[in-house]
């Protein structure tokens, strides 16, 4: 089985589009994970994607919403 593996800003402009996409592989078949902060972890688990944090200590949860 081919495991996929997205990468995008947290952002919801790009995080939207990529669970979509990510939805629709995962919907074929396939395995989807997606890379990003923390601040994604939930938008992600919600679309029944994988999540895999990145820079944990750098950008702790609901760091980026307050910049």
């Amino acid at each position: 089985m081919t495991h996929f593996g997205i990468l995008c800003p947290t952002a919801n402009g790009n995080l939207n589009p990529m669970t979509t996409l990510g939805s629709e592989l995962l919907h074929r078949g396939y395995r989807v994970t997606l890379f990003g902060f923390p601040d994604a972890a939930s938008t992600t688990l919600a679309s029944g994607l994988e999540f895999q944090s990145l820079a944990e200590n750098e950008f702790p949860l609901q760091v980026l919403m307050r910049a």
